[in-house]
């Protein structure tokens, strides 16, 4: 009975190694393919990144539709990193269409997530459809929106705190199509598109 029972400890830690070896291996790949996108907007430009990103999209896109549950370990934690990410620069692009965190502005994220991201949370369910599902799915849009929210307002107040003396308006870090400027006079943070 007492070597029952090891063995089924030796089982489960190899469960885990081998789980947290697929899991490490996607985020791997997210990352890589993450860190390529942002590359290409920084050197080549945003037409780039546009297109290389709009492939990757695809090429999850079609992964999930025709393979889902299917899919390898470490694909299957790839494709839901990648999503993750998306859904968070998502949330940044709704967040800057203003500055500080009102309720306008928190409605108009969730309007925006809502029409580009929703259907990333299907590709999500799809992808664990055979494992618990519901959760991933429920946590998607709110570690994503949280997470791009506070990543938007913490850069609000680095920007106020680097420019200090006032600005005139600048790209902003996380979404370069949005600006941000600061006015020292009035104490006031101004950004738009």
């Amino acid at each position: 009975m007492h070597s029952n029972d090891e063995a089924c400890r030796a089982n489960l830690r190899l469960y885990w190694l081998e789980n947290t070896r697929t899991i490490r291996t996607g985020f791997t790949i997210a990352f890589i393919v993450i860190s390529i996108d942002q590359l290409l907007t920084w050197t080549v430009g945003g037409f780039a990144s546009f297109l290389y990103m709009y492939l990757v999209i695809l090429l999850c896109g079609f992964s999930v539709l025709f393979k889902g549950p299917k899919m390898k370990g470490y694909l299957r934690w790839t494709i839901t990193f990648i999503f993750f990410s998306w859904g968070i620069l998502i949330a940044l692009f709704g967040k800057s269409f203003g500055t500080g965190l009102s309720i306008d502005l928190l409605k108009s994220t969730f309007i925006v997530w809502s029409i580009f991201a929703s259907i990333l949370v299907i590709f999500i369910f799809r992808i664990w459809q055979d494992r618990k599902p519901l959760r991933v799915s429920i946590l998607y849009p709110a570690i994503t929106l949280v997470m791009g929210v506070s990543l938007s307002l913490v850069e609000e107040q680095i920007f106020k705190q680097i420019y200090i003396d006032g600005t005139d308006p600048r790209p902003r870090w996380t979404v370069n199509s949005s600006w941000l400027a600061y006015d020292e006079v009035a104490g006031e943070l101004r950004g738009g598109d």
